[in-house]
């Protein structure tokens, strides 16, 4: 039994969070105690996407609120039935991902 495409955009949503969660600026956070990512974090997210998606997963964004990270992207389903009797070559779902930063969370209380 093969996993439905939506199931596996989700998993590597969360999976790309996750780790892009591990690539926090520790400069920033340890100045300002804010998490911030670095740069590389969308690739890191779209690089896991493309390997669990062949390519149907697009990042659109990866961003952090507090210390939650998100990931948010697009997934292109093929749709060959569609295709053939009305032209509709694929339909494109949102697709979204969370996950906690690994740095700063132990942080809080002191």
């Amino acid at each position: 039994m093969s996993l439905r495409p939506t199931v596996i955009a989700q998993n590597a949503a969360d999976l790309g969070a996750q780790e892009a969660g591990k690539l926090i600026d520790a400069e920033h956070f340890v100045r300002w105690q804010e998490v911030r990512l670095r740069p590389q974090a969308i690739l890191v997210a779209q690089q896991i996407a493309d390997e669990m998606t062949g390519g149907a997963f697009r990042v659109d964004a990866v961003y952090v609120e507090g210390n939650v990270v998100h990931v948010e992207g697009r997934l292109a389903i093929r749709t060959p039935f569609l295709n053939t009797f009305l032209g509709i070559a694929q339909v494109v779902r949102p697709v979204s991902g969370t996950a906690e930063a690994a740095h700063g969370a132990e942080r809080g209380g002191e």
